[in-house]
């Protein structure tokens, strides 16, 4: 297939600068192993090392995401051995991996600079969003959205396989799902492109929306028969239910038509600058004003669209990780206005003067003006903080003071200086990051105590919780106060609050504990022996 507007927009060639840009990129993606751990990373981690040692999510413990995102860090930490790095390691490969085949998928139709510098910008974007916005459940979202995109134009370029590429893109709409439910508004975009927008004739679009329902409905079916043979099926339905209060939650200084109207579209532009969104207006308009309709575009930008309206639907728009699902699916369009951008400057400044103030002048201002800045400088601090060997925790809590990311380090190094092997620890709070570094895992089903805490939380989950701790007291018990957050458990209440709310735990902490020591955002209660 001839590729994509080459004549017009785009070089024969890979250009200089073009090459220079990926190698940016590349350097920016290979920084992230120097990210902190923010608040997920830190949960995914400590569920990750209590799988490596046989836990089985939602049987033993409780987090509001699907299971896969728990094997990756756990084969992560696996892999490269247990560190706060090990996750950003294996997220560098997965990125480099992922970049490799989009950039084979947009060959097909666009040419090698207009695929190099979309791949290029993918990972600019995501490198520079920072280092709470990588190593999500959204970043290892792209190998199979990227093999549901492959798969979908296969079927269009090869009718005659249609079944066989729907099986496959029904197998990449299933991991999807696996790693975060609202992913699959992915899959209703490869749908609606093969019924709407492919040219196919209809017997080719069946095959391949069967072959996309039966493998789709195994793989489901296998899931739900693995998760019902580990014991976890019950607990993981509740979750479920449990999913659906906690969508409803609101952030209470936001109507819900201020959340769409006014947040949704200032996270869209924050997530990838006013400049790259206005290069991809540019593009977008350029390929409909074009006489090529080749139909890779099209799945892109359907893509792009269903999945923001994804985040929509899960309600949760302000956190930016969020828009990682969709932005690869516009940089194809950013890469094409780059390049008009470019040429149109190039010929005004052989032409007049005006072409040479514009590069001297406003190109640098506009630069200087837009927050590319913030994107392509992310990485350098934490950089440089890990080769002079700087406490980043206490950079991370500098910039996020509700994140108490220096005082996990300091209870963590307290309790390793006091516990044996043999001692059992038991958190309460949300910055579970404490396990993590003091080499603990936890005992019962409770990672953190957001589950446990809502007012839609199952009576099963409190009474397995209180009854694992009747069984096995740990032999301290750390609480964190100053840590609530209304926009995840709907209640203005800390977890040190909510404890002393809920009368039995607080009774078993009252009973059996006494207060050891304080590191300002954390309790540290040890166990006494019974009289």
């Amino acid at each position: 297939m001839t590729p994509l507007l080459t004549s017009r927009t785009a070089f024969t060639t890979a250009s200089p600068w073009v090459i220079a840009l990926a190698f940016v990129a590349l350097l920016m993606l290979i920084a992230t192993v120097c990210y902190p751990f923010g608040y997920d990373q830190a949960v995914f981690s400590t569920a990750g090392e209590m799988i490596r040692r046989g836990a089985v999510p939602y049987r033993d413990f409780l987090d509001t995401k699907p299971p896969i995102i728990f094997y990756i860090y756990a084969a992560a930490l696996g892999i490269f051995g247990h560190h706060e790095w090990s996750p950003h390691a294996l997220d560098i490969l997965y990125q480099c991996a992922a970049a490799f085949y989009f950039f084979r998928i947009l060959r097909r139709e666009f040419s090698r600079d207009i695929s190099l510098i979309a791949v290029s910008l993918t990972l600019i974007l995501y490198a520079g969003s920072g280092f709470w916005m990588t190593a999500q459940a959204e970043s290892f979202a792209i190998l199979p959205s990227l093999l549901l995109a492959d798969a979908t134009m296969r079927a269009v370029e090869v009718p005659t396989k249609a079944n066989y590429y729907g099986l496959l893109a029904g197998a990449a709409a299933v991991m999807l799902l696996l790693l975060k439910f609202t992913f699959v508004f992915g899959a209703i975009a490869a749908i609606a492109f093969v019924f709407w927008f492919a040219q196919m004739e209809s017997k080719p679009k069946w095959r391949f929306a069967v072959g996309f329902l039966m493998s789709s409905l195994l793989l489901a079916a296998a899931s739900v028969i693995a998760l019902w043979r580990m014991d976890a099926l019950e607990r993981f339905l509740q979750s479920l239910a449990w999913l659906s209060g906690y969508a409803a939650i609101i952030p209470a200084q936001h109507s819900l038509i201020e959340e769409i109207f006014l947040v949704f579209p200032e996270r869209v532009v924050y997530s990838m600058s006013i400049s790259f969104l206005v290069l991809a207006a540019w593009g977008v308009a350029g390929w409909i004003r074009g006489k090529d309709r080749a139909p890779l575009p099209t799945l892109l930008l359907l893509t792009f669209l269903f999945q923001l309206f994804g985040i929509l639907v899960e309600r949760k728009i302000e956190f930016p990780y969020q828009y990682t699902r969709a932005l690869w699916a516009i940089t194809p369009f950013m890469a094409l206005g780059l390049t008009e951008l470019i040429r149109k400057l190039v010929k005004l400044g052989k032409s007049s003067r005006i072409g040479i103030i514009l590069w001297v002048v406003c190109v640098p201002c506009v630069l200087l003006l837009s927050p590319l800045p913030r994107i392509f400088t992310q990485s350098i601090p934490w950089t440089r903080i890990a080769l002079e060997h700087d406490d980043a925790a206490a950079e991370v809590q500098r910039r996020i003071p509700d994140y108490f990311s220096e005082e996990d380090r300091q209870v963590a190094n307290y309790l390793r200086s006091t516990m044996k092997a043999s001692d059992q620890l038991f958190f309460w709070g949300n910055d579970v990051a404490i396990y993590f570094f003091a080499h603990k895992l936890p005992s019962t089903i409770c990672l953190t105590a957001t589950p446990l805490r809502t007012a839609f939380t199952p009576p099963e989950w409190k009474a397995t919780l209180l009854h694992q701790l009747a069984d096995a007291p740990p032999k301290y018990f750390v609480v964190e106060f100053g840590d609530a957050r209304p926009y995840i458990t709907g209640s203005v209440q800390d977890s040190y609050q909510a404890l002393l709310a809920w009368p039995e735990l607080n009774t078993f902490l009252q009973n059996d504990y006494v207060n050891d020591t304080t590191f300002r955002h954390f309790h540290i209660f040890s166990r006494v022996i019974a009289r």
